[in-house]
């Protein structure tokens, strides 16, 4: 094992430290390996709370024979996809365009430069009837490296130069119509199965539903929010959402639970609720913000993530077995299975209230139902919780706080904020630069645009809701600092600063995936500080962003930040006042520009000017 992987503090990497594979870190010294030994790199990308992470490392990272095949043929790389998003986001777009679609962990194969040849996800110990068994993949890849070595080359070239284009494709102009035939309409989400929550999309749809007066865009919104509140993706004991759906129904669980994702939950249902309340709404904000602080705060920031497994079983900690469930609950047992509309056909239960609405429960019984599984849960080994923590993702959960301190009236949870705010500066921010992760007080890479892009929105979101210049002037000083990503031919950010750029390719992205893309984050705070500060630069950059994005971008599903800031460029913009002041509750769209005069009138703004001055806060209502 190198000496410099054993260093680590990673929680994922240490998962490794005792592999018999002889794994490396993203480092020098593992491609000066490779290129004097003229071998191969196996890069394997995963992350702590990754199911079948684990299920690889068990069979084959652990399999002396296997292990002797990868420290014999190749190099090996082991990378946190969450550590390394820069790795992560290159290498995908290599493994999608070998085989159609991308997943963890990846396994993806290099030249010593870097460059991949061949990749794929998980791979079986044993041969499947529509996979190779590990070791053959390995044998196979090693005769061709060997055998067939400038074969490997022409490819790895190949795949260098694809991935060095940048698509000119021009769709037409972004609308939710082009979205609309993609709807599930019956269950909420997207059609088809796996299901993610996708809050960005989802954000956008309905602005953009209420932006056009389509009932429908705003009615399945609604609807997708009560799915996530009431399926089996949402943790009905302790609180949280769970990272997918592997069916179309939001039933059936992948039992990660990521910081990112439930920091967005909030964000998503407090939007919601400034429109229209609903008690569910409500519920499940503070129920989220309950299971954040509980299991993940920590002084430094939060934490990323617990695992989908326990004790090696996924959902182990979640499942329950129909007939231990008979036991534990006892008399409540059949009005528990009407609440949880348990199924006795099927050996285990995942507890999901998806048909409650028309349902009438005693409340003392139904309250002691929950103490029995409760009861239960504590003899249960709990899932391990990845304990490094990232700056954008904690910007994402900054954010939301703050947000939904207006929205459903909780002071505490903007002083946490301000906290967190405050203990980012302190614990990321070292030598004049900015840091990805922290680890047990290890800082790790530095930034990338992502951390950057959702720090400013964090700034700014505290800045419309205490009227704190200094928050205002974080945000425009750390515009500043995110220059240093920005390529000026492509007019878009890359993920490294373009001086400091260490992979062969400076990835770039406009998807938004478990975190906002860069791009279309830096885009959404372009078009609010146009507004609140009225910087010809702020518009400038706005616009180069616009035509980047028409020019690089074929789907539009994975670009709802993005097309949100193209509505709100069009249509108006944020809140500034102090709304924990004027805790009301407006039925107009959610990303107005509203300033409040010195006369104590509202003045509302869009893009390219303000309205006459509204005379109270209660006028507002009328628009």
């Amino acid at each position: 094992m190198q000496d410099l992987f054993k260093k680590t503090e990673n929680p994922y990497l240490k998962t490794h430290r005792d592999d018999p594979v002889n794994w490396y870190s993203w480092s020098d010294e593992a491609f000066s390996q490779a290129k004097k030994r003229n071998l191969p790199i196996f890069l394997s990308v995963g992350y702590m709370s990754c199911h079948w992470c684990h299920v690889m490392h068990r069979e084959s990272f652990l399999d002396k024979d296997i292990a002797t095949i990868l420290n014999e043929q190749f190099i090996c790389i082991k990378v946190d996809r969450e550590e390394r998003p820069d790795i992560d986001a290159l290498y995908m777009k290599a493994l999608i365009g070998f085989s159609g679609q991308g997943g963890w962990p990846m396994s993806i194969f290099l030249t010593p430069e870097g460059v991949p040849f061949f990749a794929g996800t998980y791979f079986p110990k044993f041969p499947m009837p529509d996979q190779m068994a590990f070791a053959e993949v390995l044998g196979r890849v090693s005769i061709m490296w060997h055998r067939h070595h400038q074969d490997v080359l022409n490819v790895s070239k190949e795949v260098k130069e694809k991935l060095s284009v940048i698509s000119l494709v021009k769709p037409d102009e972004p609308s939710s119509f082009h979205i609309k035939p993609l709807i599930d309409f019956k269950f909420g989400g997207l059609n088809g199965a796996p299901k993610f929550p996708q809050f960005r999309l989802w954000q956008s749809i309905f602005l953009s539903g209420i932006l056009l007066e389509d009932q429908s865009l705003i009615d399945v919104s609604y609807l997708t929010a009560t799915s996530l509140s009431f399926g089996g993706i949402y943790d009905h004991l302790d609180g949280g959402l769970f990272r997918y759906c592997t069916d179309d129904q939001w039933s059936t669980p992948h039992f990660e639970k990521i910081l990112s994702d439930n920091a967005q939950l909030v964000g998503f249902f407090s939007d919601l609720h400034n429109y229209t309340q609903h008690d569910f709404l409500t519920m499940r904000a503070h129920d989220t913000v309950s299971w954040v602080l509980d299991c993940l705060y920590t002084e430094n920031g939060f934490m990323t993530a617990t695992d989908a497994e326990s004790d090696g079983v996924e959902g182990g900690y979640y499942i329950w077995h129909t007939q231990s469930l008979k036991k534990i609950l006892g008399t409540d047992y059949d009005a528990a299975k009407k609440y949880f509309n348990f199924n006795e056909s099927n050996p285990t239960q995942i507890l999901t209230t998806q048909h409650l609405q028309e349902e009438t429960f005693e409340k003392d019984q139904i309250e002691r139902i929950f103490q029995k599984l409760h009861t239960n849960k504590e003899t249960r080994t709990p899932p391990s919780v990845d304990y490094k923590i990232l700056l954008d993702w904690n910007a994402l959960m900054i954010t939301a706080l703050a947000k939904a301190s207006q929205t459903f009236n909780e002071p505490l949870w903007l002083k946490i904020a301000i906290s967190q705010d405050q203990s980012l500066k302190n614990k990321f921010f070292k030598n004049d630069q900015w840091h990805h992760s922290l680890t047990k007080e290890e800082l790790g890479n530095q930034c990338f645009i992502e951390d950057i892009a959702n720090l400013i929105n964090s700034k700014v979101q505290l800045y419309l809701v205490t009227s704190k210049e200094h928050y205002l002037h974080d945000a425009k000083q750390l515009v500043d600092y995110a220059e240093r990503y920005f390529d000026t031919k492509a007019m878009l950010y890359r993920q490294n600063p373009i001086s400091e750029n260490q992979l062969f390719l400076n990835p770039w992205q406009w998807d938004d995936h478990a975190v906002p893309s860069g791009n279309g984050m830096m885009a959404y705070n372009m078009i609010v500080l146009a507004l609140i500060d009225g910087s010809s630069f702020y518009k400038k950059r706005w616009e180069q962003l616009l035509k980047s994005y028409q020019c690089h971008v074929k789907d539009q599903r994975t670009c709802g930040l993005m097309i949100s800031a193209i509505n709100i460029s069009q249509h108006g913009l944020l809140v500034k006042a102090n709304w924990l002041d004027r805790p009301i509750s407006l039925k107009c769209p959610p990303h107005w520009l509203m300033q409040q005069s010195d006369q104590g009138e509202v003045i509302c703004c869009d893009f390219n000017g303000c309205i006459a001055g509204i005379a109270t806060f209660e006028d507002l209502a009328s628009l």
